[in-house]
């Protein structure tokens, strides 16, 4: 079993990617982080919560992490996936037990890459608050953890919170830049590969339309959003952007095109949360940046996870 360690700032599409990730049969969830992003803290500590208890899965541990970027506060932004973090639903769960750990989620990783050293995949689906803290406190966690996948950045400067930067990427730049400028392994799934993978609405639709309790949950929380995706910005499909970075680290033989580079981080200004990719001669590239995945393997593992089949 792969040991996979996973930092998250549960929203709607976070949600989908723990529960895509809780039916794979070769890996198990070692620890979940939690940081704020698409909602406070302690609303992401009671949405991971919910989303183990739907998922019916074994006790994990839970570590708080980050409650504020490295410097200074975020900024206010467009809460895309309702005040609650999960479209609007959470109140209809109440407050599920969590088996929340002591440790903070930075220490936590730290510790969990120490125990399993060269074979733990780090998931990042949040800002890289509690991945950048990590790093400042095991200067050697690049060598320690096997892969870092990580959801965000734009590498073509097709932002969805600002016209150049991803929101996770622009959410704590400067810890973006820390983990970004390592020479640790990192496979990036960008902005742009969630816009050229999303889900066309007949088959989401039809994805969701049987009757499984995971299936109804992901309605539920998804709907709201969908329809904004569909008539307020025009997508031809439902982005899953935290989904399709789960996709990629459970299957990485599904990617069917990629290249490497470093990438750089703008941390000021209007271009603040810029990702800028890099060739260099002075470092050897590092940074798997994911285009195409097999969209066949793609829809095959959303849909068992919809149907709650292993």
């Amino acid at each position: 079993m792969r040991p996979v360690f996973v930092d998250t700032d549960v929203g709607i599409d976070d949600a989908i990617a723990l529960l895509m990730l809780l039916r794979a049969p070769d890996l198990t969830i070692i620890g979940i982080g939690g940081v704020d992003g698409n909602c406070p803290l302690d609303a992401v500590m009671r949405n991971i919560a919910i989303v183990l208890d739907v998922a019916g899965a074994a006790p994990i541990p839970v570590y708080r992490g980050a409650t504020r970027p490295l410097m200074g506060t975020r900024p206010t932004f467009d809460i895309v996936h309702g005040d609650d973090g999960l479209g609007g639903v959470a109140h209809h769960f109440g407050s599920p037990p969590a088996n929340h750990a002591p440790l903070p989620a930075a220490m936590a990783l730290v510790e969990a890459a120490r125990a399993t050293p060269g074979t733990l995949d780090v998931l990042a689906l949040g800002p890289l608050t509690n991945i950048a803290l990590a790093f400042l406190l095991e200067p050697d966690l690049p060598r320690l953890v096997r892969r870092f996948f990580i959801m965000g950045g734009t590498l073509t400067a097709q932002g969805n919170v600002t016209p150049v930067a991803e929101f996770n990427i622009w959410a704590d730049a400067e810890a973006a830049k820390i983990v970004l400028k390592s020479d640790a392994n990192i496979t990036l799934i960008t902005w742009e590969a969630t816009l050229a993978h999303t889900i066309p609405w007949p088959t989401w639709q039809a994805m969701l339309a049987g009757q499984s309790h995971i299936a109804h949950f992901v309605h539920a929380m998804s709907s709201d959003l969908a329809a904004r995706c569909r008539t307020e910005w025009g997508y031809a499909g439902m982005p899953l952007p935290d989904p399709l970075a789960a996709a990629v680290l459970m299957q990485p033989e599904g990617v069917r095109q990629a290249y490497q580079c470093r990438v750089a981080v703008e941390t000021q200004g209007l271009a603040r949360g810029l990702t800028v990719p890099q060739t260099t001669h002075q470092a050897p590239a590092n940074i798997q940046v994911v285009e195409q995945f097999d969209p066949t393997i793609w829809h095959r593992m959303l849909q068992r996870t919809f149907t709650h089949e292993s």
